[in-house]
């Protein structure tokens, strides 16, 4: 997998993957979107976010992903939009989710992006609760009803 390590701690390796077309990535990405789908976690909308341009930051623990963030960059607009994260649910709680999102902010800063921006089914209280815990302030979205939005400056 094309990727840039960012770091490893406890066990857990960090990386960055500036473009998922061609890695396992896109396959995950998919079987993840039909889970959340399934939950009512996201829309058929949600296929389309995977672009040529769409990078990753992944957490593997002996080869195996156990979490991701999949995003998109606006340069026009400086600005990164997450299209899906997730962390395997036998990893939660281990601060994966943290570190994955630390990482997002840092490539964003280095890349000259103001903002991070991303949306949560407010049925997703994993996830909810999650990006509370990080201070991300969410409200909710005026285009997708039945989420929650965010906006960070960087």
């Amino acid at each position: 997998m094309k990727s840039m390590q960012i770091q490893t701690k406890d066990g857990v390796t960090y990386s960055h993957v500036p473009e998922i077309g061609g890695t396992i990535l896109v396959p995950l990405f998919y079987k993840h979107i039909a889970e959340l789908m399934k939950a009512g976690h996201c829309t058929h909308k949600t296929f389309y976010l995977v672009t040529d341009s769409t990078q990753a930051i992944i957490a593997e623990v002996d080869d195996k992903i156990v979490g991701f963030l999949i995003f998109n960059h606006d340069k026009e607009m400086k600005t990164m939009y997450n299209a899906l994260g997730h962390i395997n649910i036998d990893y939660r709680r281990r601060g994966i989710f943290e570190l994955i999102n630390k990482s997002w902010h840092t490539h964003a800063k280095i890349n000259n992006t103001d903002y991070v921006q991303g949306y949560i089914s407010v049925e997703n209280g994993v996830s909810v609760k999650a990006h509370r815990k990080m201070g991300y302030d969410l409200f909710i979205s005026k285009d997708f009803s039945g989420y929650y939005e965010y906006m960070r400056k960087i």
